[in-house]
């Protein structure tokens, strides 16, 4: 098992679970986070959050998450399978 990820595999990672979520509007990548806009309309739930995938200095999975509504669950769910997939990456 590898101890992180390089940041192509990163951005390929993060791409593929954004896109594939029909709740996200929009997204940035800045280096080791993830930036994303959120209109979750069967929770009624619109905000932006900041998914912070950096563990002193590399990308292993581990995350923390800053978001504009305290009570949006879809943030830290994308957050949690964008983690799951970086792990099967490291697992590979």
């Amino acid at each position: 098992m590898r101890n992180g990820i390089i940041q192509e595999e990163f951005v390929s990672i993060v791409e593929t679970v954004l896109r594939s979520d029909p709740d996200v509007q929009d997204y940035t990548i800045k280096d080791k986070g993830v930036c994303v806009s959120i209109c979750a309309s069967m929770r009624r739930e619109k905000c932006t959050a900041f998914l912070d995938f950096d563990d002193r200095g590399a990308i292993t999975g581990r995350f923390s998450h800053a978001q504009t509504d305290a009570n949006a669950q879809k943030p830290k769910e994308i957050g949690a399978r964008i983690s799951d997939a970086m792990r099967d990456t490291l697992r590979a």
